[in-house]
C-alpha cells in the first residue's frame, strides 16, 4: 500500500465489531460500522448481526432496529441470528409491540422461529403484562410441536405471575409437567 495502511475487508472488521460487542462496546461497533461504510467495505450479515447484537446487550433497541432496516433496506440476507438479536433488544427495552410485530414479519418471511425467538418475544410480552399475548405464543409453539424449554416455561409463568393470573400459571404447569412426563 502507498501510505503503509493494510486493506482491511469485512472479515476484519466483524471480527473486530464481534469483540465489540462481547465487551459491551455498541458505540464503537457502530462506529465500526461507518469506517466499513467510509473504506467502501461491504458489510455481509455476519457484520450487521454483530452489531446488532452489541446494540440489543445494552438495551438499545432502537438501534438495532435501525440496523435490522438497514439490512433490509441493502438487500442484506436477513436470518434467524438477525431476528433473534432484534427481538431479544426490544424484550430488554420492554417493547413488546414491536418484539410481536417483528415475530409476525419473521413468521411472514422464510426463516423459521426458533426456540431463542419464541423465548425472547415471550418473554417480552410477559414483561409488560401481555400474559394472553405470553400465552399464545406458548400455546403456538405447543401446535407446531416446537420443543420449548425452562427458559420458555419462565417466561410465560413470569407473564402469568406479573398479572397475578395464578390459575393460568397453575394450567400451564400442569400441561407442561404432563406434556414432560408424556414424552
Amino acid at each position: 500500500m502507498a501510505n503503509g495502511e493494510e486493506k482491511l475487508d469485512a472479515i476484519t472488521f466483524t471480527a473486530v465489531i464481534s469483540a465489540c460487542e462481547k465487551g459491551g462496546e455498541w458505540q464503537r461497533a457502530l462506529q465500526l460500522l461507518s469506517m466499513m461504510r467510509e473504506r467502501k467495505v461491504e458489510s455481509n450479515t455476519i457484520t450487521f448481526n454483530a452489531a446488532i447484537s452489541a446494540c440489543q446487550k445494552d438495551s438499545q433497541w432502537e438501534k438495532a432496529l435501525q440496523l435490522f432496516e438497514v439490512m433490509a433496506w441493502k438487500d442484506t440476507k436477513l436470518d434467524a441470528i438477525s431476528f433473534n438479536a432484534v427481538i431479544s433488544a426490544c424484550e430488554k427495552s420492554s417493547c413488546w409491540k414491536r418484539a410481536l410485530q417483528l415475530f409476525g414479519f419473521m413468521t411472514q418471511s422464510t426463516i423459521d422461529p426458533n426456540t431463542v425467538t419464541l423465548n425472547a418475544t415471550v418473554s417480552a410480552c410477559g414483561k409488560c403484562g401481555q400474559w394472553q399475548k405470553a400465552l399464545q405464543l406458548f400455546g403456538w409453539m405447543t401446535q407446531i410441536n416446537m420443543e420449548s424449554d425452562t427458559i420458555t416455561i419462565n417466561a410465560a409463568l413470569g407473564a402469568c405471575e406479573r398479572s397475578s393470573r395464578w390459575e393460568q400459571a397453575l394450567q400451564l404447569l400442569r400441561v407442561t409437567v404432563r406434556s414432560r412426563i408424556e414424552l
